[in-house]
């Protein structure tokens, strides 16, 4: 996503994709977004975020282990797909990517919590990037 350019759309699904790009990158590649799409364009992202409160990570880590379980993932599964993400996926808090949404010109509206997991609606509005940058 850093490095091609992105086609003409109406919308663009980033689903659990800005996560893996380093946090220094994800607003040039939401410019790229920006400029591609039409006024009134759409993009649709679905992100790992990290607790509004630092506390409460474990638990939620906690129940979405014990989620993976349930669904037949093993301990071993767990913890070597944990330890292969670790530095690899970098989350921000949801308003560390809604202030990048805002700089990058976009509207969002959050439409999505579970646990660690938002999901935001972003609407492009001609005029409103904060930041030229490409």
């Amino acid at each position: 996503m850093t490095q091609i350019p992105l086609p003409n759309a109406d919308v663009i699904i980033a689903c659990l994709a800005l996560q893996f790009i380093p946090p220094a990158q994800r607003l040039a590649v939401l410019h790229a977004m920006h400029h591609v799409l039409p006024s009134n364009g759409l993009v649709i992202v679905v992100e790992k975020t990290i607790p509004y409160h630092e506390t409460n990570q474990a638990i939620f880590e906690s129940i979405y282990h014990q989620v993976k379980e349930e669904n037949g993932y093993s301990k071993v599964e767990i913890a070597t797909k944990k330890k292969a993400l670790d530095g690899v996926l970098i989350p921000l808090t949801g308003q560390q990517n809604e202030a990048l949404f805002e700089t990058a010109g976009f509207k969002s509206e959050r439409f999505l919590t579970w646990m660690v997991f938002s999901g935001w609606l972003l609407h492009k509005h001609k005029g409103l990037c904060l930041d030229h940058s490409p």
